[in-house]
């Protein structure tokens, strides 16, 4: 992926000096005792280390660069496959073995892979984990009801896209009109 982690983050600025004017200290503003200070200062430590620097962000599956794609499907398919181990009631029903050729399939359980990243980060609270399993019933629910709609059981079968023509007359008068109202925000 184009992102990197580690680059350097900009500063913090500190409220406790905040000014009108460069270097000049506002009569305003008020001062943090020392404990305050050393807990905020605690606190950017211990973010300057998190694991969660170590992440790879959520995942947009549309904007994977093709250099990067076959590692992405790799290790998407490494992630289901153990997920399914974990929880052998994802069946068929849920997972069907040709998930892979279904874009919403992929899209959600890289979206689930990407929370569970987080979710069991040294540096996450302790609640994430119980916040993922909601997430996981959730999408398991989402995935149960997609695979039944393609009805990709034992074997595979295509997802028809039905798009709805649109009336171009009617969508250009809609589109006039919506950007005239937005003008007079």
């Amino acid at each position: 992926m184009d992102c990197d982690h580690n680059e350097a983050r900009p500063p913090i600025p500190d409220p406790q000096t905040s000014s009108d004017e460069e270097g000049v200290e506002s009569e305003e503003t008020p001062r943090r005792s020392p404990s305050i200070e050393n807990a905020y200062a605690q606190l950017l430590s211990e973010l300057e280390g998190a694991d969660d620097l170590n992440i790879p962000p959520p995942t947009f599956w549309p904007d994977i660069p093709l250099a990067d794609l076959r590692t992405e499907w790799l290790s998407l398919r490494e992630w289901v496959e153990n997920l399914v181990r974990r929880y052998p009631h994802l069946d068929h029903h849920v997972i069907p073995s040709c998930w892979y050729l279904h874009n919403g399939h992929v899209e959600a359980l890289a979206a689930l892979r990407d929370h569970e990243r987080m979710s069991f980060a040294e540096s996450s609270p302790a609640s994430s984990p119980s916040q993922w399993q909601w997430t996981f019933a959730q999408i398991e629910m989402r995935l149960r009801e997609w695979t039944a709609h393609a009805g990709c059981l034992s074997v595979h079968r295509p997802t028809t896209v039905q798009l709805r023509p649109i009336d171009n007359d009617e969508w250009e008068s809609f589109l006039a009109q919506d950007l005239a109202a937005r003008r007079h925000l």
